[in-house]
């Protein structure tokens, strides 16, 4: 059986976004912008550094974080329902003091990277919506919970 998550020790309450960056970010990707506001780095520079020209895929996402002293953890939903005995439905998981990168479909082709904590979604340093639907109409492909190691 696997080792039950500790989600306390993966929240990242003291997190706050870094915006040295957001007036200057008109042609770096979403996945250098999301770095950029956990790291502080020029969003150019993650792109550079990280190698992805458009299309930030989840392995470099991860590796990149990973290098800046980020621990990263993929989520699926077996992750999470794992995590909890079956009638701990309403037993918390992950919080608003969690850290969480989506790659979500932004329509039939495309995907974009956004960051979620304290409630709010991050899109390319601009708070992208407060609706609670968004992942129906974005359906998730990837999501990363991150901490500092």
């Amino acid at each position: 059986m696997k080792q039950r998550i500790d989600w306390h020790s993966w929240k990242f309450s003291d997190f706050q976004i870094n915006f040295t960056h957001q007036y200057n970010h008109s042609s770096s990707t979403c996945g250098g912008c999301c770095v950029s506001m956990i790291t502080g780095e020029s969003p150019r520079r993650v792109d550079d550094r990280a190698g992805w020209k458009g299309d930030c895929k989840t392995g470099l996402m991860t590796k990149y974080l990973q290098k800046k002293g980020y621990d990263v953890m993929p989520l699926g939903p077996r992750t999470i329902c794992n995590s909890l005995k079956a009638y701990q439905w309403n037993a918390p998981t992950l919080s608003e003091d969690h850290v969480v990168l989506i790659g979500a479909m932004t329509d039939k082709v495309d995907a974009s990277w956004f960051l979620f904590h304290q409630r709010i979604v991050w899109h390319n340093f601009e708070r992208w919506t407060d609706s609670p639907l968004f992942l129906l109409r974005n359906p998730a492909e990837d999501v990363l919970l991150i901490r500092e190691k």
